[in-house]
């Protein structure tokens, strides 16, 4: 069980820019939970499009794993530039230093590398700027996600639709769709092989959203999988209603894939997501999906 009380957590923006109010909610949060927020040297910056330049952004990642009194890493918005900031990070110091962090969307670049180069495990689900907005209060399923996280507690999730049902466990990755494909090439994506791969997107047509799975296929990235979950991909119609939709793609990758296939499972883009450990464990009964925080072992086994 972790001990939230005068816990130490981080604040991170690794991706796009944001102002000091945006975090108001978030401090509340924090605050309530007897957690105090430790903003990082460069939080505020802002270059272009980017939360600062990519050596502050990479630094203030290093000494947040480097300080010996954070517990906690939040990566508190998305956006874009994660991935620029990962040929910059001191893997090693991270690896010894593992602590509890959590991101959602973009911080999925920086997940998957922290998986791979450091073997570390950290949590996808929870983006405080996108997630805590004014007196918005965390949605439940976030909420009680959070809480079994701290307290090392099995969470269940039963929201999810199947073609069959499934008996599985093992390994689990989620990431943003875009970020993973981006990755393909570089040495920042974990093995997947012996895993349940869960994506998400928002926003993307279908015909880009099946692109981007091609792009795994064709890489080796689906090969050996244990299941692939479709989360949510809010707001991923065509234009033309002649180009198909998103469940019409879902049932085609069910027939194109060795594994199965589950959609509709509440991660990604939505107001009420469940929190996954990337790296983590999980597992498949049939109607209930059990998800396995393990927060007393952050090192991927």
């Amino acid at each position: 069980m972790f001990d939230t009380l005068n816990s130490k957590a981080a604040l991170l923006a690794p991706s796009s820019s944001l102002k000091e109010n945006d975090l108001t909610a978030a401090r509340s949060f924090l605050s309530s939970s007897g957690i105090e927020s430790i903003d990082s040297a460069h939080l505020f910056s802002r270059e272009r499009f980017l939360a600062g330049s990519d050596s502050e952004r990479s630094a203030d990642i290093n000494a947040a794993f480097s300080d010996t009194d954070i517990a906690l890493i939040f990566t508190v918005r998305g956006g874009y530039g994660a991935m620029r900031v990962l040929d910059k990070l001191d893997y090693d110091l991270i690896s010894q230093n593992k602590k509890l962090l959590f991101g959602l969307s973009d911080s999925s670049a920086l997940q998957l590398a922290l998986a791979s180069q450091a073997n570390l495990k950290s949590f996808s689900g929870l983006s405080l700027t996108y997630d805590l907005k004014k007196d918005q209060q965390l949605s439940p399923k976030i909420r009680d996600c959070f809480n079994s996280i701290l307290k090392n507690e099995v969470y269940t999730e039963t929201d999810f639709e199947s073609f069959e049902a499934l008996e599985i466990e093992g390994r689990v990755y989620a990431s943003c769709l875009t970020l993973l494909a981006s990755l393909c090439g570089s040495p920042y994506i974990p093995d997947l092989r012996d895993s349940i791969l869960i994506i998400e997107d928002v926003k993307e047509e279908p015909y880009r959203i099946d692109r981007m799975i091609q792009q795994l296929k064709l890489s080796g990235h689906l090969q050996s999988l244990k299941a692939l979950i479709f989360g949510a991909f809010n707001g991923c119609t065509s234009k033309d209603p002649g180009d198909g939709s998103m469940m019409e793609l879902v049932a085609d990758w069910n027939k194109q894939l060795d594994c199965p296939v589950i959609y509709n499972f509440p991660y990604g883009h939505i107001k009420d997501r469940v929190i996954i450990p990337v790296g983590g464990h999980l597992k498949i009964a049939k109607e209930t999906i059990f998800i396995y925080p393990e927060t007393d072992q952050l090192t991927i086994n």
